[in-house]
């Protein structure tokens, strides 16, 4: 599931470089004019990129979030398990002095 996270955060931060070039100005990413009949008339269309630029940014930083929930649960399961084998050992060298002390006893 991180990987998938991963690749798609890449492709929002492709997509938020591309409305980025949009919003700078690029005239060929930014206008596109479209001449009818008669060629007096043209029709000038603006792309929503400043709102797509939005809903981008608000999408990586969820994936962002999600990314670094992922990876904390890791750590905290890492922990988790050094914790129990610390335990475990702790709890052999227990048992181990228990038998010494019953052998000489």
């Amino acid at each position: 599931m991180i990987e998938a996270l991963e690749i798609e955060a890449d492709r929002i931060k492709e997509r938020l470089d591309n409305l980025d070039r949009q919003i700078q100005g690029d005239p060929d990413a930014w206008l596109q004019i479209q001449l009818r009949m008669p060629d007096t008339v043209a029709e000038v269309y603006v792309d929503k990129a400043l709102s797509e630029a939005r809903q981008q940014a608000l999408a990586l930083a969820t994936i962002a979030k999600s990314l670094a929930s992922l990876a904390g649960e890791g750590e905290q399961e890492q922990e988790a398990n050094a914790e129990d084998e610390l335990v475990k050992r702790r709890q052999e060298r227990e048992a181990e002095r228990a038998k010494i002390a019953a052998s000489q006893g």
